[in-house]
């Protein structure tokens, strides 16, 4: 061959080869770029199924999120991934083992077998070969069962389910197609359990440490407060709900509580109206025994809005119906302690009217002393009650200034000379011989020494009253003592409340309104100081006060 057509046909070869090369590394670039195109797709389906599967979960459970809701939201959409013949999950709650398998397409019961087979082996490696032991519950859905099917499993995979850090269980995706599932698949899925295994962890912490900061407070309130769910099945009940009802069982049932409220109250009957009327309910007066209760019944949503249950709170109203029946009896007192003198007024002034020309003078003037002395009465009364109101309002005022209490103690002792000899009592005095002075208000000071010497006179029989004045470092110490029938002690405290009278089995009787007491306790606090009583029954009675140190 000639050398041109050589070279002529060398050339020709050489640019077929370059030709086949560059279409053949065009091929492979285009491979390439597919491969590339394709990865890139799968890596952006897998990013968006992760994403939209993490939403769902934070959006459709929020504080009611649990592994076996993460196990159906994930086995709903897990085809949106890769196909599957079936996805399971093995969940340990409760000390049982709950088997659910969803079917894809229609499989036998060998197939089925298998998967849970497969699962319980994977658990008996994680958790101990005491799982086989748990009680067993299985649940089937999706496609219709062909027990005719031959087909037995050919891929799968397990996903272990912790709860912090804890096995809560397995998901497991199944076909019958053989190697079908790749790493870069299993990697994703199991990224999304752990991360919602970890978002429950999380949820769990926090939901047991506001539990039980919300237990805390509820068995710490002297409310009585118990709660159903919506098949009135008993939730929560605290100490307060218990003692009130009187349970004395530590886990008390539904039927414990109905059956303490004695047909007194309709419990399932409030809650019902309550959820119907799907607002609060509020009871009649309860009395249970020892108690007079008021229930407040309301439904119980959650943050959807959906029913939950019920709660009922108990209120004792026992101290209120009891103050009330006390303030009853207080204005029944008061009105009959007006009453008296009343009725003298008008009896006399109608004596007057009905016989003004033929009453003798000395008659007349008997009739008006009764009148003067029973409007001196009703006065005292009307002044008594507008103390207590203006103690009671924080309104009361004192004028001090410096006076010599020796001299005070004194002068109210001579004052109620006569009234001690009449009952052949002993009035003695024990202040000091020199000038005791002391900032403080005279006549409500010596208010409060009066309504101490005529309670220690009026209530002693025989023996002495003794009134004693005492210097100390912190200021000074009045005492009344008496040597009379004595106080209990449980009604000591008593005296000096506006009810005491009222409240208290009075070892002593007298006539009066009672009040004097607490005016002397509030005349005595104005100044800063305290006053008190001791009393020892046959023995008799000491009432002390204290004032501010006197200037020196």
């Amino acid at each position: 061959m000639e050398l041109p057509v050589l070279i002529a046909v060398i050339l020709f070869v050489c640019l077929l080869a370059g030709a086949a090369y560059l279409v053949a590394s065009s091929m492979r670039s285009e491979k390439r770029s597919k491969e590339k195109l394709s990865e890139r797709e799968g890596q952006l389906k897998r990013e968006a199924y992760e994403s939209e599967i993490l939403r769902e979960l934070g959006e459709r459970f929020g504080y009611e999120l649990n592994e076996a809701k993460i196990v159906d939201i994930i086995a709903n959409s897990i085809g949106k991934l890769f196909s599957y013949s079936a996805v399971s999950s093995m969940l340990v709650s409760q000390e049982k083992l709950i088997f659910k398998i969803h079917l894809e397409e229609s499989v036998g019961g060998t197939f089925i077998n298998q998967v849970k087979d497969n699962m319980l082996a994977s658990l008996e490696a994680l958790g101990g070969p005491t799982i086989r032991e748990r009680p067993f519950t299985q649940e089937n859905t999706g496609t219709v069962i062909d027990d005719q099917n031959p087909r037995l499993v050919g891929s799968f995979f397990n996903i272990p389910i912790v709860i912090n850090e804890k096995l809560a269980g397995l998901l497991n995706i199944a076909s019958t197609g053989q190697g079908l599932y790749k790493e870069d698949e299993m990697t994703i899925l199991y990224k999304i359990v752990t991360q919602a295994s970890t978002a429950v962890s999380k949820l769990k912490h926090v939901l047991e440490t506001e539990k039980g900061k919300l237990s805390a407070m509820v068995e710490s309130m002297s409310e009585g407060v118990i709660m159903v769910d919506n098949e009135t099945k008993l939730s929560i009940i605290n100490p307060a709900a218990k003692e009130f009802l009187h349970l004395g069982e530590p886990e008390p049932s539904i039927f414990s509580v109905l059956d303490a409220w004695k047909q007194k109250f309709d419990l399932k009957a409030k809650i019902d109206e309550a959820r119907k009327k799907d607002g609060l309910v509020v009871t009649d007066e309860i009395v249970m025994d020892d108690r007079v209760l008021k229930a407040f019944v309301s439904p119980v949503k959650d943050r959807r809005g959906q029913l939950i249950g019920a709660v009922v709170a108990l209120h004792d109203i026992s101290k209120e119906k009891e103050l009330e029946r006390l303030r009853e009896d207080f204005t029944a007192m008061m009105v009959h302690e007006l009453r008296s003198p009343l009725t003298a007024v008008r009896g006399a002034s109608s004596a007057l009217r009905e016989h003004e020309k033929d009453f003798p003078k000395e008659k007349q003037t008997d009739y008006l002393h009764m009148i003067e002395d029973s409007a001196k009465d009703m006065l005292a009364i009307v002044t008594d009650l507008l103390d207590v109101a203006k103690i009671e309002a924080g309104k009361f005022q004192i004028s001090p200034r410096e006076t010599n209490m020796a001299d005070l103690i004194l002068h109210k002792a001579k004052e109620f000379q006569a009234l001690a000899v009449e009952k052949g009592l002993s009035l003695e005095t024990k202040v000091p011989d020199k000038v005791v002075l002391a900032t403080f208000d005279p006549v409500r000071i010596g208010q409060v020494i009066t309504n101490l010497v005529s309670n220690a006179i009026k209530f002693t029989q025989n023996g002495k009253v003794e009134i004693a004045l005492v210097q100390e470092d912190k200021g000074l110490k009045i005492t009344v003592s008496d040597t009379g029938p004595g106080i209990e002690e449980k009604d000591l405290g008593r005296l000096f409340s506006k009810f005491g009278q009222l409240e208290s089995n009075k070892t002593r009787t007298a006539e009066g309104t009672g009040l004097g007491l607490v005016i002397a306790k509030g005349i005595v606090e104005a100044h800063g100081g305290k006053i008190w009583g001791e009393s020892a029954l046959g023995k008799g009675s000491t009432f002390s006060f204290t004032l501010p140190a006197p200037k020196s």
